[in-house]
């Protein structure tokens, strides 16, 4: 790195020890966000404090203008059993920003503790290490790639700080219905208050330009047809070039509401550049394949409502949000032939995991299961199924059927013989680090606490 380089992140790992120092978890609610304006780009953030309620990590998130702050608050509306939620998924890859946590040592990943010992740095204590990411539409967090994005995130982690210790000092208050908000005025910074209702403002509506081909569409015949409009993002990631990252493709489609008819589906990047192309290809598919327009599109999100919808308006075609059932049929069974591509093993695989999903809702009818609350259920159940599929592997031993006596025999038979237990143990550590390592590989910095602890209880 150059010398500016070591300085920015040395001034970032900086400000976030300070932040740790300060605690503002204890002290701030993450209903209570705050906005705060960068002074060079003009940039707003969406400053959020909280902690994972699973495993108590420590987190802020900073989520770039309206359509980063709109995805992460749609993804609030999902509870622990639904994060393969399809519309909980596309909420968590539509969000831009910056995502700061905070780690215990072994937590870090190769390139975090590189980065902190480049920079001479050192963290002490348990979640005291902190992990950097930008958060990218259509993408996992990703390393900070460059020097903007460290001075853009310091800039804001140094103005929360300020804010959060002015308001533990009693500098500042909260009022009721408003948001604190931050911006340069005149080459200070500025505190006012931003109401409710204003956090998100108007929706951005994508107008569409070519007002000669959304004419010719018009004057197409009208058919009784209602066309079911959607978008999903398929499981593998790929990577991009240009971006030089991964992206997760974002498939959109246009089915026939009645018929299930598929007359179009398509990839795009989840950049605002390739969605924008989304109303020009429906158009297209109006004059070129099916040469008539529909009476009424139903999309399933308002991210692609607001795509279409100027184009729905100057091609006199009703579009509105509503159930896509046909849409959603379409994409159970698209994900679904994606998973019949694989070989003979990994077939097996998948098999093998279904019969461990179901041991898992046998065991929450055994004693284990009974002493567990609703939340580490919930927690546990992704660990359970990892370390199922490991106890097969190493003793090729399942029930022969699922049952809750069959379940608590095999328990009481193998596991708790002293020459097992001591020879399975450390498997069992194992199991749960690489289980923990991969959920990191996937962004995902939950359940560990609660799965180790549970798993720890018993296997003990």
């Amino acid at each position: 790195m150059s010398k500016d380089s070591i300085a920015l992140w040395t001034r970032l790992y900086e400000v976030c020890k300070k932040l740790r120092k300060l605690n503002p978890w204890e002290f701030w609610s993450n209903q209570d966000i705050i906005l705060i304006e960068d002074p060079v780009t003009k940039m707003m953030g969406y400053c959020v404090v909280e902690q994972d309620p699973l495993d108590g990590t420590l987190m802020i998130n900073i989520l770039h203008g309206q359509a980063g702050m709109r995805a992460y608050l749609e993804s609030l509306n999902y509870d622990f059993e639904e994060l393969e939620d399809m519309n909980y998924i596309k909420s968590s890859y539509r969000q831009q920003g910056f995502l700061l946590l905070y780690a215990n040592r072994d937590e870090l990943f190769e390139e975090d503790y590189e980065r902190i010992k480049s920079v001479g740095m050192s963290f002490r204590g348990k979640a005291q290490w902190p992990i950097l990411r930008r958060l990218f539409p259509g993408s996992k967090p990703w390393l900070l790639e460059t020097d903007e994005d460290v001075r853009l995130l310091t800039m804001y982690l140094d103005q929360l700080v300020q804010v959060l210790t002015d308001f533990d000092q009693g500098k500042i208050d909260l009022r009721e219905n408003f948001y604190l908000t931050i911006s340069a005025q005149n080459g200070k910074w500025t505190l006012t208050y931003t109401e409710e209702d204003e956090l998100l403002g108007e929706e951005e509506i994508f107008i569409y330009p070519n007002e000669l081909k959304a004419h010719r569409v018009s004057k197409l015949p009208k058919q009784p047809v209602i066309m079911e409009g959607s978008q999903f993002y398929l499981p593998t990631p790929l990577w991009d070039e240009e971006n030089n990252r991964e992206l997760f493709p974002l498939l959109t489609t246009f089915i026939n509401h009645e018929s299930g008819e598929v007359y179009s589906g398509e990839i795009y990047k989840s950049t605002r550049e390739e969605l924008e192309l989304v109303s020009d290809r429906l158009a297209d598919l109006m004059l070129t394949r099916l040469q008539f327009r529909p009476r009424e599109i139903i999309v399933s999100d308002e991210i692609l409502l607001d795509l279409i919808s100027d184009f729905c308006e100057k091609a006199n075609i009703d579009c509105d949000l509503g159930p896509t059932v046909a849409a959603d049929a379409f994409m159970s069974s698209f994900l679904s032939t994606q998973m019949g591509d694989l070989n003979g093993e990994e077939q097996a695989f998948l098999h093998l995991i279904q019969a461990a999903e179901q041991s898992y809702e046998v065991m929450l009818e055994t004693d284990l299961g009974q002493m567990l609350t609703s939340i580490q259920k919930s927690a546990l159940k992704d660990i359970w199924i990892y370390s199922v599929l490991f106890l097969y592997k190493e003793f090729n031993e399942l029930p022969g059927e699922w049952s809750k006596e069959g379940f608590e025999a095999l328990l009481q038979s193998h596991l708790l013989e002293e020459s097992v237990k001591n020879d399975y143990r450390p498997y069992i550590g194992s199991s749960i680090k690489a289980y923990l390592d991969c959920q990191q590989e996937l962004g995902l910095f939950k359940n560990s606490f609660v799965l180790s602890h549970v798993l720890a209880k018993y296997y003990k």
